[in-house]
């Protein structure tokens, strides 16, 4: 007979954890909280009214669900009193490997700031939900003036969330950014307009996630900064040039699919299922928390599936 150490034991060791990193406004419980809820954004859509929020979502009620069928983009909008956050989270792609072999690298001036271009797609996908979003955000923080607003999403939903976000910005809002493994989404340019746009913007990576590594630099896409590196052992904080060679591009050309998608979430609650069996970002399970400054960041990586131990 077979046991095993699934997710929710991770969780409830991680609750335990005394220390808190602070730096560069990296706090763990909220990373945590956010991945939570870019995870629940998985779920099928018609369903997010009804799931049973608990553990770091407990409290959340739902205000607005998007959907948009034909980017086959979904989320929701919602506020936990408990935390003082209204939350915005993107669903990511259900079929990664799909998804990376057909991206496209066509871009488009992005009407913000001179010089700045985006991912064409991923800048169509925001711009076909955000008048729900920013209708739902407005009438929350409206209701709830000193509550933060935070957007969030895994894989292709981080792109959404960070477009997303700036939009927020450019309509007068105060935004925290969290984004889970997320693709580039725009320019060199783009990313430095984003860099000083936003209240705080924080982008997770996970071992050798190859979706962070797309498009390519190459093509002409940039990474946002500031880039936090879960290497397994450790979370790193990075340089601040959104392309730190010493974080996760330190493991090029070794990268893994599987480390976008390594470990399915326990369902929300036993009768709701999630709509992909392969989609937690895995980021908020990691054991230690370390944010060296500098200093070699060459630690060895272990295996993502740690906690999925199987004893005899």
């Amino acid at each position: 007979m077979m046991r095993f150490s699934l997710a929710l034991a991770a969780l409830s060791a991680l609750c335990r954890l005394s220390h808190r990193a602070a730096v560069h406004g990296f706090d763990l419980q909220e990373a945590q909280a956010d991945a939570t809820y870019a995870s629940y954004a998985y779920c099928d859509w018609e369903q997010y009214e009804e799931l049973a929020w608990g553990g770091k979502t407990e409290g959340f009620i739902v205000d607005k669900v998007m959907y948009e069928e034909a980017h086959e983009l979904q989320g929701f909008v919602g506020v936990n009193p408990d935390q003082k956050s209204i939350i915005v989270a993107f669903q990511g792609t259900n079929h990664a490997r799909n998804w990376i072999t057909n991206l496209y690298y066509y871009k488009v001036d992005y009407p913000h700031c001179e010089g700045c271009q985006v991912h064409d797609g991923f800048y169509q996908g925001t711009q076909a939900v955000y008048d729900t979003v920013y209708s739902a955000v407005s009438e929350l923080k409206q209701a709830n003036p000193d509550f933060e607003i935070r957007v969030t999403g895994h894989s292709l939903g981080g792109a959404l969330a960070l477009l997303t976000s700036l939009e927020l910005a450019n309509d007068g809002f105060d935004v925290v950014h969290r984004s889970f493994g997320a693709p580039r989404t725009g320019n060199e340019e783009y990313a430095a307009y984003a860099d000083g746009r936003l209240a705080l913007s924080l982008r997770f990576t996970h071992l050798s996630d190859l979706v962070p590594h797309v498009p390519a630099v190459a093509m002409g896409f940039y990474h946002t900064a500031e880039e936090i590196w879960e290497a397994g052992d450790a979370y790193y904080e990075c340089d601040g040039s959104g392309e730190d060679p010493k974080c996760s591009n330190s493991v090029s050309p070794f990268y893994s699919v599987s480390d976008h998608v390594s470990i399915s979430p326990p369902p929300p609650s036993p009768d709701l299922k999630p709509t992909s069996p392969s989609h937690l970002p895995t980021f908020f399970l990691a054991p230690l928390v370390r944010l060296p400054r500098h200093g070699h960041h060459g630690a060895a990586m272990r295996d993502a599936l740690w906690y999925l131990r199987s004893d005899a």
